[in-house]
């Protein structure tokens, strides 16, 4: 397929028999496209108990197959046919669209029906945008301007969100097959947001300190940090920002790289270490004094800026307290840089 040709999702959207049909559920099978294999326990049993007691009472949406004339696909509906299923129900109410779509369409409908109205997980999207990459023949390590524009063409995801889901991608196999693991399991000891976060430090591990991904691959590195968060010893995600400072730092010359070294090494062999602590010992003071020159360079400007006759007469008392109590502690810090 040309890019210049990829449609607009808009332009995908299915036209349909003007009459609900009902069909047989042995005539009906899953979409093999969506990623989607797992719901959770309680929705499952809210939807039989619903459909038990009222029925099916939004259509599911399926297209005939070509190659098997009354066989359908699901393009929407997929729990409220497996649980009509579980409820042995022979029948299913369904809106059909009039032609088998391409599969370019087909994931393009799926991320308009299931991404916007039933809420994919952050790795169904990832694991459906590899296969629309795949389709159009785009390597995910190099996408360009062009092909990110093709791709919001057939999704409406944000660029911010595609760089974000291929991030995803670029892991290694076992840590993909690891987290779709757990969501067919409904295992919740692990977070998907874990390896939006590991992205950045692990693509600067390997461009400052990479011989630590010789004996740490970035599968072993996932493993740690979930190990780490499930004993308390990481308690939010957002921690992990501190190893890309970290790491900055050591990029621009702040930090030996051998020290780095020392202390990655340390945090990934250590169970009880935890980032706060490789985090003081290395550049939390480097951080705090670039937030301290900002913040000075700002409160200078605002200092000339005052026009001291409007102060009122309650305020000027509590500002020089405070202007006085600035200028000892300026005094106090350039008596320790000397």
């Amino acid at each position: 397929m040309k890019l210049d040709n990829v449609k607009k999702i808009s332009e995908f959207l299915p036209e349909f028999k003007r009459r609900i049909e009902i069909i047989e559920l042995d005539n009906i099978e899953p979409n093999p496209i969506n990623p989607r294999r797992k719901f959770s326990q309680e929705q499952e049993d809210e939807l039989i108990e619903s459909i038990n007691s009222k029925g099916v009472l939004q259509p599911i949406t399926v297209y005939e197959k070509k190659n098997k004339l009354g066989k359908f696909v699901i393009l929407d509906g997929q729990r409220r046919f497996l649980a009509s299923k579980k409820l042995n129900l022979k029948t299913v109410p369904a809106h059909i669209v009039t032609s088998e779509p391409s599969i370019i369409e087909n994931l393009s409908m799926m991320f308009h029906i299931h991404n916007v109205h039933e809420d994919w997980t952050d790795l169904a999207v990832a694991l459906s945008l590899e296969k629309i990459l795949g389709e159009l023949h785009i390597n995910k390590t190099k996408l360009n301007k062009n092909n990110l524009r093709v791709i919001q063409k057939i999704t409406s995801l944000s660029e911010y969100k595609i760089k974000k889901y291929v991030d995803i991608l670029s892991y290694s196999k076992s840590v993909i097959e690891k987290f779709k693991d757990s969501e067919i399991n409904d295992k919740m000891d692990l977070d998907i947001d874990i390896l939006t976060e590991l992205r950045t430090p692990i693509k600067m591990i390997q461009k400052v300190i990479p011989s630590i991904l010789n004996k740490y691959p970035d599968y072993k590195i996932v493993d740690i940090l979930i190990n780490k968060k499930k004993d308390k010893i990481i308690t939010t995600n957002k921690e992990i920002r501190k190893l890309s400072k970290i790491l900055r730092n050591v990029e621009i010359g702040n930090i030996n790289k051998q020290v780095a070294l020392e202390k990655f090494r340390d945090f990934f062999e250590n169970k009880n270490l935890t980032i706060e602590q490789i985090y003081s010992d290395t550049a939390e003071t480097l951080e705090q004094t670039k937030i301290v020159i900002k913040s000075a360079e700002k409160i200078s400007r605002d200092i000339n800026n005052i026009d001291t006759r409007k102060i009122p007469k309650d305020n000027k008392l509590e500002f020089d307290v405070i202007l006085e109590k600035l200028l000892r502690d300026i005094e106090n810090i350039r008596k320790k840089l000397k």
